[in-house]
Parts: C-alpha cells; structure tokens; sequence
C-alpha cells in the first residue's frame, strides 16, 4: 500500500510541476492578450470603423482572388 501511495504522491507532484510550467509559458501570451483587449477597449468609434472598413476590403479582395483563381483553372 505505501508503494501506491508514494507512487501517487509522486504523480501529483510531476502534475503539479508540468502545470506550474505551462502556467510559466503560458503568462507572456496571457499577458499580451490582456494588453490587446484593453487596447481594443479603448478605440474610438472612428478607429472602429477604420478598422471594420479595411477588414472588409480584405475579404473582399481575398473573395476576387478566390473567384479569378477559380475561374482561371
């Protein structure tokens, strides 16, 4: 019964490290990712609508290329 335990204690302590870890790897992206929200928090409405206009013209450019490329097979 005790090699069961200590195995088990042994587990949680390599869970515990690996999560530790990942948490460690994990805080740059969180981090940039709550720099990103509150950025995007902070837009005026005309930066908004800049930004919806010239995503809008990407899809609209990535639609003609798929159409002419389609087209020209």
């Amino acid at each position: 019964m005790y090699l069961s335990i200590a195995g088990g204690v042994r587990d949680l302590a390599l869970l515990e490290a690996r999560t530790e870890k990942l948490g460690e790897l994990l805080a740059d992206v969180m981090e940039q990712t709550v720099s990103m929200v509150e950025k995007k928090q902070a837009r005026t409405y005309q930066e908004i609508e800049r930004d919806l206009a010239a995503a809008v013209r990407n899809i609209n450019l990535l639609i003609s290329i798929s159409l002419y490329t389609h087209v020209n097979l």
